[in-house]
């Protein structure tokens, strides 16, 4: 029988991930289910759900119409051992196909790559929900609607005024006749309470794993969580049940490894929160590592998922999941992020920040001279500016400026 190990026995033995494959069970069964993507959805197709392609969090709605998967596009192109295993070349290998087809260079890496990869995965999808979060990005959605996909707008307001509330309720209800009218199902409000309980459990569960790197002990490499466990925030992976498991099974292993003192770094070693864009070059955790420091946290991940975002299941569920969509959407302005990251910093001991600002990018890059000038001045943790253009380039300048970051933050 052909092991995990096995697979992985030609790529370089630093990567974290190799690790942590052989030292956990719950990574072990993650890495399995994720090379098996393809292969999942393609067999659920034949079952006659319909695979709805997001990029965002909606998860809570797309759950309750009990014939349809969410899948992230991303997560999708990934799906195979090949893809996985050799990740900076896939994914710039969806960026040129993004390219190709009228996404502009001058657009952030996160569009380009998101395209891309809906490009090389659209057969396998019937549905594409597109958040309208900025004006490049509607863009692209019109382009896939019009050649590829049936596309269903969301517009995204990032305000909590009362006609911002409204708005994002009659979006709501749009894309849930759409969602109605793709599948023939019809949830009913129990359906969506059932739907909004699970992911609710899923959260905590997901909190309760983030928590124990609180800790000194850090059971587990960054590149496990950031480039593998924290994509399946978008879809749950597609199958709620098997994450509920994963979570519990993961978090069982790492405080076993956290109560043995199983470190995988000296607990001197200084302890990173990346802010600003969630894309970033996949090989940063490791590269971090290897200098010497840990990433810990990344806001762009753990906001989805931290305790407060929890879902109110009592009233108009409806109205619910609007106002929480609506929540979500504006925790993304540069004030609330930066609140956050402030929590983050104080509550797992942060030392210091690296700022990733993908090239392109107009909400997050702009903030990141904001992040820097207010976090050394009030809380004295000093900030690295990360810019990030494309995947596999200028590592060895990354290389040389993160380690310059570390021997400041150890000296």
């Amino acid at each position: 029988m052909l092991h995990l190990t096995d697979l992985f026995k030609d790529i370089e033995t630093e990567l974290g991930i190799m690790k942590d494959i052989n030292n956990f069970k719950a990574v072990r069964d993650l890495i399995s289910h994720w090379i098996n993507t393809r292969s999942f959805i393609k067999k659920n197709r034949r079952k006659g759900k319909k695979i709805v392609g997001i990029c965002l969090p909606p998860c809570d709605l797309i759950y309750a119409f009990q014939n349809t998967l969410p899948i992230f596009p991303l997560r999708l192109h990934l799906g195979t051992f090949d893809a996985l295993s050799n990740a900076d070349i896939s994914l710039k290998n969806a960026v040129n196909e993004g390219e190709a087809f009228g996404c502009e260079t001058d657009q952030c890496v996160q569009i380009r790559t998101i395209y891309g990869c809906i490009l090389l995965t659209k057969d396998l999808m019937d549905f594409w929900i597109g958040p309208q979060t900025c004006d490049k990005q509607t863009k692209i959605w019109e382009i896939i609607n019009e050649n590829f996909l049936p596309v269903q707008l969301v517009d995204a307001p990032h305000k909590t005024r009362e006609h911002d509330f409204e708005k994002m309720r009659d979006e709501f209800d749009l894309l849930f006749e759409r969602l109605v009218n793709l599948t023939g199902f019809r949830p009913s409000d129990d359906d969506l309470r059932d739907s909004v309980l699970m992911s609710n459990e899923i959260r905590s569960k997901w909190w309760k794993v983030y928590e124990l790197l609180k800790n000194k002990v850090i059971p587990i490499h960054a590149s496990t969580i950031i480039n593998i466990l924290n994509y399946g925030i978008f879809d749950w992976f597609s199958d709620p049940q098997f994450l509920k498991r994963l979570l519990n099974d993961l978090y069982d292993e790492m405080a076993e490894k956290i109560d043995r003192g199983d470190s995988i770094v000296d607990d001197k070693a200084p302890r990173i929160l990346i802010a600003g864009n969630g894309t970033m070059e996949p090989q940063l955790p490791d590269i971090v590592e290897t200098l010497g420091g840990i990433i810990i946290a990344v806001t762009m991940r753990y906001e989805w998922v931290y305790p407060q975002v929890d879902l109110n299941i009592r009233g108009d569920i409806r109205n619910n999941i609007a106002k929480h969509q609506l929540e979500i959407y504006h925790s993304w302005r540069t004030q609330p992020r930066l609140r956050f990251a402030k929590k983050l910093i104080k509550d797992f001991k942060i030392d210091g920040v690296i700022y990733n600002s993908c090239w392109g990018c107009r909400r997050f890059s702009p903030a990141a001279r904001l992040y820097k000038d207010e976090l050394q001045e009030e809380l004295g943790i000093p900030v690295l500016l990360n810019d990030f253009y494309m995947f596999g380039e200028h590592l060895d300048q990354l290389k040389t400026r993160v380690g310059a970051f570390i021997e400041l933050l150890t000296g």
